[in-house]
């Protein structure tokens, strides 16, 4: 039901296509987040070059979100109003964490050692940076009870990850929508 018969934006077209639409960007954009982990995680890069992985992944993730909402659009007839194409961005995003959550459980249990190497690297780029002994051994018993209470509750963590991911997802959503959105024009009809 709408308030006011002239402002007919809320409505999409078929929501087969927009499940269909928003499923298979969502599964182009996890599987990009995957690709990028994984380049970043073969160089063995990851933890020393924590921004540019966060910036690349938020370069991937705007840019296939962007692409993905234009093209829904256009299929719409080329217009979309504000709460349609955060719902579908959203809705992308959603289905992206969920590919992403599934490839961070098999990743963990499969590799269980990573977290073990990446304190090692730690350990290395603390020594290099001129910390103490006492307080690299201080920080590593730290860091490796958390790293060992992390992988007794993974499915826990995960799953917290997932919700602070559609969280981010969702702020990112508000952000670009109000770039793409595009309302069908107001026709005077006096």
């Amino acid at each position: 039901m709408y308030i006011c018969k002239k402002f007919k934006t809320n409505k999409v077209k078929g929501n087969t296509d927009f499940y269909r639409m928003a499923s298979t960007f969502g599964l182009i954009m996890g599987l990009a987040i995957i690709i990028i982990e994984l380049g970043f995680y073969l160089l063995e890069k990851r933890i020393y070059q924590p921004f540019a992985e966060s910036l690349l992944l938020l370069i991937a993730i705007v840019a296939i979100l962007s692409f993905a909402t234009i093209k829904f659009r256009n299929i719409q007839g080329g217009y979309l109003s504000y709460f349609n194409t955060f719902r579908f961005g959203f809705t992308t995003i959603f289905f992206a964490c969920i590919v992403c959550f599934a490839y961070s459980y098999v990743f963990t249990k499969i590799d269980t050692e990573y977290s073990y190497r990446e304190l090692e690297r730690d350990n290395e780029y603390m020594l290099n940076a001129g910390f103490s002994e006492s307080k690299i051994k201080e920080i590593m018993e730290e860091k490796r009870k958390l790293i060992d209470y992390q992988l007794a509750h993974l499915a826990e963590i995960l799953f917290i990850l997932y919700v602070w991911n559609l969280i981010l997802g969702a702020i990112l959503c508000l952000i670009s929508s109000a770039f793409l959105k595009k309302n069908k024009p107001i026709i005077d009809e006096s």
